[in-house]
């Protein structure tokens, strides 16, 4: 978890915000060195311009660019405006999850999708 942490702090430090930290993006090689994969949904953080944390995805598409289980309780709420936040709190739902071995809030799943 300190690797994924570490990464994190790394990309926060670039104005990036990953905006789809889930465990399959995470890779592990043989020599348990941690990877953080996919900066696919990934958006530059400008906090000075104003500018929100995956911006491009929120216009284009909406907060569900963020794999469902992983997201905040506030975008399934409806808002759009958080920074590292989104990474933040993904990372906090994978660190549960390697506790317990279980998904931390899949069920809620149904306050954002309309259910």
């Amino acid at each position: 978890m300190a690797q994924i942490v570490c990464g994190m702090a790394h990309v926060h430090s670039r104005c990036i915000v990953h905006c789809d930290l889930k465990p399959q993006n995470i890779v592990v090689d043989a020599r348990n060195n941690v990877q953080i994969a996919d900066f696919g949904n990934a958006a530059v953080h400008l906090p000075g311009l104003h500018r929100r944390a995956c911006s491009r995805d929120v216009a284009l598409y909406g907060v569900k660019e963020v794999t469902l289980c992983y997201r905040p309780l506030e975008t399934l709420l409806g808002d759009s405006s958080l920074g590292y936040s989104v990474d933040i709190w993904s990372a906090g739902l994978i660190l549960a999850e390697m506790g317990t071995g279980k998904v931390c809030h899949m069920a809620i799943g149904s306050i954002g999708s309309g259910r």
